[in-house]
């Protein structure tokens, strides 16, 4: 019988491990091109996974068949690279679990819930919010809401499988690609303003100032919602995203971190560095885990005008620290015109993120530019001056040999087509 690799151990990997071992059982070791992932473990429910080299893979398991683990999008990319490496084409192998359609990734595998509502994204202009009917949420209420969205989630998947009108007709999102042929929600989105919510900075674009530094009323904590909707959605899930103000100083994090060990899920974690976890570093090492950063600035000086604290030092001494411990992280950039958008400013910030060895630069845009009430298309393009600014921190980051990428829920479908352009450049 064949020594079976998978190829790729990324993050679509993570949401999909499960479906892939029920095919054809574990791996021997799993194989990814990142030198940083290279000698490290995949960690699981069930154990630990060694990733190799190519070289190192094929080396030692010689009767070796290789299963693609990467998104549709890089199959062919990816099958182009491993045959100019030598690696014959029978010995490459997809997925019959999964078929090649139109869809949403978003819609496919994901559950987004904040205070107000319920979604599967916020997709500028083409979610579809399912409102809570009280401002104080119970169990009931939360389970309740849950079973209403998935309905519609059922019924909605169905129309744009059959090329029937939807309620996501003419989202960008909505591709041609490679998906589960039976849907299953593996990821849980929480944003913020449950119980113990909090954050220790101020940032000026920060648009949940009331959720993070004013007490509320709430019940249910980050812990019991993400239990409730794992249970409501089957069992299913596999990563979370930490988003819920700072989850290092969140009363209820140990019994959060004590619910994702038990449950083996990759952790997508938003922190601004001020203080170090061992706790999320530890979560952050489970195979597909990623920790993002937000920065916005070069300067001690422009650090404290964007986040209301003066943490400069400290914030990149933690960053040093998380990626010492192996952890794979984002550096993002939020450009706030005449705030953070001077050459000098990105090109120190360029500068940070290449002598942290970050793994990927992120762009957006200040949030509170949107607003959930707009019409379709109705929020105007960025002007030609902020597109330039975009423009040009990105040839900087292409530059320094860094991974580039930009948050596409908050950029109209014409802006995400141009900040398409400068990262795939």
């Amino acid at each position: 019988m064949a020594s079976v690799i998978f190829y790729g151990a990324g993050l679509y990997l993570s949401r999909h491990y499960d479906e892939f071992v029920a095919e054809v059982g574990e791996p021997i070791c799993i194989v990814d091109r990142d030198h940083s992932k290279q000698n490290t473990k995949w960690r699981t429910s069930r154990g630990e996974i060694d990733i190799l080299s190519l070289k190192k893979a094929i080396q030692l398991y010689l009767d070796y068949e290789i299963y693609l683990t990467v998104s549709q999008k890089f199959v062919d990319s990816v099958v182009s690279e491993l045959m100019a490496n030598g690696i014959k084409r029978d010995r490459l192998r997809v997925f019959s679990s999964f078929e090649y359609r139109m869809g949403c990734e978003n819609l496919n595998e994901i559950i987004r819930m904040n205070k107000q509502d319920l979604s599967a994204c916020c997709q500028l202009g083409f979610a579809k919010f399912f409102s809570f009917h009280s401002a104080i949420h119970t169990e009931e209420s939360v389970r309740e809401l849950v079973r209403e969205y998935l309905k519609w989630r059922k019924d909605t998947l169905a129309c744009i499988k059959n090329g029937l009108p939807s309620d996501c007709d003419g989202c960008p999102k909505l591709r041609m690609l490679s998906f589960s042929k039976i849907p299953v929600i593996t990821r849980i989105m929480l944003g913020s303003g449950f119980a113990g919510s909090r954050c220790n900075c101020n940032c000026v674009y920060c648009c949940d100032y009331s959720n993070i530094h004013e007490p509320n009323q709430q019940i249910l904590s980050t812990y019991d919602i993400h239990r409730i909707l794992n249970e409501e959605v089957g069992g299913t899930i596999r990563e979370i995203d930490l988003a819920d103000g700072e989850i290092s100083i969140h009363p209820q994090r140990d019994r959060l971190f004590e619910l994702i060990q038990k449950n083996g899920w990759a952790v997508y974690a938003d922190t601004n560095a001020i203080k170090y976890s061992e706790q999320l570093a530890d979560a952050l090492k489970t195979a597909g885990s990623c920790l993002n950063v937000s920065l916005d600035c070069g300067t001690k000086q422009t650090y404290t005008a964007v986040k209301g604290v003066d943490s400069f030092e400290k914030v990149i001494e933690h960053i040093k620290k998380y990626r010492e411990s192996r952890c794979f992280l984002h550096l993002k950039y939020i450009l706030l015109p005449s705030l953070n958008d001077s050459v000098q400013e990105m090109d120190s910030f360029v500068k940070i993120a290449a002598a942290l060895n970050v793994n990927s630069v992120y762009l957006s845009q200040d949030l509170n530019n949107f607003s959930r009430s707009e019409e379709r298309n109705g929020v105007e393009n960025m002007t030609e001056s902020k597109f330039a600014s975009y423009a040009y921190l990105a040839a900087r980051v292409k530059e320094a040999n860094l991974p580039l990428n930009f948050s596409a829920n908050w950029f109209t479908v014409d802006d995400c087509i141009r900040m398409n352009s400068l990262c795939d450049q």
